[in-house]
């Protein structure tokens, strides 16, 4: 299977998580939208097994680690080193609400050469 770039995943956040500009040597992510939250949402506090690692967290909940953007997007998380830490609080989207409705909305990317 070929490696696909980011731009091309399409569970990806670059594709559902705001705004991207494609250009020929880099991307450009310029608007980070917001993930509401909801019902379902699962409050979880973040364990020694997650501090720093929301790919591994993203794995274990949604069986996918490249869906880590929608636990850090929906607690406007920059900095893993700094914010997904031992004891913080967060929000989780449900599994329901990830694969049916945040990463199935069109794709907001613009290419650009």
């Amino acid at each position: 299977m070929a490696n696909l770039s980011s731009i091309q995943k399409k569970y990806g956040r670059y594709i559902q998580g705001g705004e991207t500009d494609v250009y020929s040597n880099r991307l450009g992510w310029w608007e980070r939208q917001p993930i509401p939250s909801a019902e379902d949402d699962i409050e979880m506090q973040i364990t020694a097994k997650y501090a720093h690692r929301p790919e591994l967290m993203a794995y274990d909940i949604y069986g996918q680690a490249n869906l880590m953007w929608v636990i850090l997007q929906s607690n406007n998380i920059l900095d893993i080193n700094t914010e997904f830490v031992l004891g913080k609080v967060i929000w989780i989207p449900s599994y329901r609400r990830v694969f049916f409705d945040i990463v199935t909305k069109p794709n907001n990317s613009n290419f650009i050469e």
